[in-house]
């Protein structure tokens, strides 16, 4: 059987669909190595993956603060994203990434290995197909990231490519001058939706497959708190049904989202359940009469 070295940056919505992916490909008898954040490790070793880690919770959680304005900050200048990718070593951390996988492969037959990573962000496996010959997998966990790909190409070579150079020739690799072709230099390109999709918006690039959506529900269950068990139970009539709100799991909200949510739900009169995994995002109001923990995905 074969090898595949997954790798990937971001929140749940950007992680939990690689982990299932990987516990599918265990399933099939393939060993799996994953290179994520810390925050991720119980849930990536709880599939069977073996697991590298790419940073620290705490250095995970600045990064995510960080990122809170990053897409307005980049629109507002360019040079931000490179200024960001500096200020919490991002480049080393893919370096890293890169020189673990590479001796990864060193190990096998790299006919046997595949490498999968992020669309857009999972440069280390786009260097590991042109230094080692594997295939290069990347997957795009929405529509917007086949959208972004002409502000991409046109990104690296205004404020990314000394940067990404560096990395590459630490790697031994030379200088890219042409960015467009590299960075669409993947094997096969998946986009995590259904084909349906095509047909509300703009289409997938051609040769895309469209398997649609992957979830990984065993990281996101467990037992409801007692008042939020009794907002969902059977029998709440029609009127008193809770409305759900989440900006997911990530920090790129407007500071006022979940405030104003919240007082949405009240004009309405109807109970909310806010799930946030950031306390600071709540609502001081809200964030009182949370019950959950540290890795609560539910509160109130």
């Amino acid at each position: 059987m074969g090898t595949f070295l997954i790798s990937t940056y971001g929140t749940n919505g950007d992680v939990l669909p690689f982990i299932r992916i990987g516990k599918a490909l265990r399933s099939r008898g393939h060993e799996v190595v994953l290179h994520t954040h810390e925050y991720y490790g119980a849930t990536a070793r709880a599939a069977g993956l073996a697991f590298v880690p790419v940073d620290t919770e705490e250095a995970y959680a600045r990064t995510l603060h960080d990122a809170q304005h990053l897409l307005l900050n980049v629109l507002a200048d360019v040079n931000h994203l490179a200024d960001y990718y500096e200020r919490n070593g991002l480049w080393e951390q893919i370096r890293k990434e890169y020189e673990s996988m590479a001796a990864l492969v060193r190990e096998r037959d790299p006919g046997q290995v595949v490498a999968v990573s992020r669309h857009t962000s999972g440069l280390s496996v786009l260097m590991l197909r042109e230094a080692y010959g594997v295939p290069a997998a990347w997957l795009a966990l929405s529509p917007t990231l086949f959208m972004a790909v002409p502000l991409t190409e046109r990104l690296f070579p205004r404020t990314l490519a000394g940067p990404a150079n560096r990395v590459r020739a630490a790697a031994g690799l030379s200088a890219v001058d042409d960015w467009a072709p590299w960075l669409n230099s993947a094997d096969l390109q998946l986009g995590l939706w259904p084909d349906w999709f095509d047909e509300a918006g703009d289409p997938a690039p051609a040769g895309a497959a469209l398997p649609g959506f992957v979830l990984h529900d065993d990281a996101e269950t467990g037992e409801l708190p007692p008042d939020v068990a009794a907002l969902v139970a059977d029998g709440v009539p029609a009127e008193r049904r809770p409305v759900l709100v989440t900006g997911g799991s990530g920090q790129l909200l407007h500071q006022e989202w979940y405030r104003v949510a919240a007082q949405a739900c009240a004009r309405a009169g109807r109970p909310g359940i806010l799930v946030c995994r950031h306390r600071d995002l709540v609502p001081r109001r809200c964030r009182t009469a949370c019950t959950g923990s540290r890795r609560c995905r539910s509160g109130r």
